[in-house]
């Protein structure tokens, strides 16, 4: 195995580790995982929801977040070629429940990790935010953050 195959095989464990530690609610070894100015971006983050969080305080911030709103496992990822090989870039699923309402849900993802020296620098997921506003608050709640005006949101509840 050439040096080059070698770090695109340890940058993708490394991502599988995220996966499984972040499902898990380790938090303390899931943030070692970055480096110490290392961030996660939400990029289609709903509005009421931290969009970045950077560096080893505000990470440690994320897992807790997610822990009290869902419950969530992830599939195995699949990853996609790349001519960097600390640059993972990886599809996969989520299937879970928002703790509030117990509606169930089912996520796809696309994330992009930048690596370097075996440390997350920068993780940028790509989500599909309706999923997560009908899981926590229903077609109600996806209106709301929409703009959709209040007389629409009133004849449904009729």
């Amino acid at each position: 195995m050439s040096s080059t195959q070698k770090v695109r095989q340890n940058a993708r464990a490394l991502f599988t580790r995220h996966l499984r530690l972040l499902a898990a609610g380790r938090v303390r070894e899931w943030v070692e995982l970055f480096a110490e100015d290392g961030a996660l971006e939400l990029a289609f983050c709903p509005p009421g929801i931290p969009w970045r969080y950077a560096g080893h305080r505000d990470l440690h911030e994320y897992p807790r977040y997610i822990r009290q709103h869902a419950k969530a496992r992830f599939s195995p990822p699949t990853f996609h070629a790349t001519e960097d090989p600390e640059l993972v870039i990886a599809e996969y699923h989520s299937r879970g429940v928002a703790v509030t309402t117990r509606r169930a849900f089912t996520q796809t993802y696309l994330s992009m990790a930048y690596i370097r020296k075996c440390r997350i620098t920068l993780l940028r997921d790509f989500w599909n935010p309706l999923v997560v506003l009908d899981a926590f608050g229903g077609p109600e709640a996806r209106d709301y953050a929409l703009g959709a005006p209040a007389e629409s949101r009133e004849r449904r509840a009729a």
